[in-house]
Formats: structure tokens, sequence, C-alpha cells
């Protein structure tokens, strides 16, 4: 598993997802609101049958987006689950 955090900071091509792992920094710049920006991410490497295939959780500062498992060599399609983040709401990443 692998992640990401304070990637807007960290690297000026934060609000496009340059910065994010391909397939899904395609799959995010495709489907990202103007002018959202990553604020952390989540590579994970499970799908729902344990069975290893990569995927990517995204908070942005608007989302939390999460991108489906895919199979080693595919691209991610543009199916994707997201729940808005409020502005009240705290987004701290340790």
């Amino acid at each position: 598993m692998l992640a990401g955090r304070d990637l807007a900071s960290k690297n000026e091509s934060g609000a496009d997802g340059n910065q994010l792992p391909e397939p899904f920094g395609a799959a995010f710049r495709r489907s990202g609101l103007a002018g959202e920006s990553p604020v952390a991410w989540l590579q994970t490497d499970l799908n729902a049958d344990l069975q290893f295939a990569d995927g990517l959780v995204v908070l942005t500062d608007r989302r939390l987006l999460s991108f489906p498992p895919v199979v080693t060599g595919t691209s991610p399609h543009d199916a994707f689950s997201e729940w808005p983040v409020a502005s009240t709401q705290s987004k701290n990443c340790w």
C-alpha cells in the first residue's frame, strides 16, 4: 500500500493530479472538478474478492474519491465512487 499527502504543497502539479500513480492519475484528471486539487491519496492492492488488483482513494479539497481496482495491464474505467467533504470538516493527514 502506498500513500501520499500534502501533495499540492510538495509538487507544483498538485492541482491537476499529475503526481497520482498511473493509470489513476489520468482517471482523476478526467473526473476532477475545475480547480479541485488532491490533498492525499492511498493506493490499495486488493479488490473485493481479496485478489491482488490496484485501486486508488483520493482525498481532495472537495471530495473523497474511490477508483475501483483494475486488473494489471488494463485501464481504469470512468466509474468511481465519490463523497462530498463539507467545508466545515477537518482534513488531517498523518
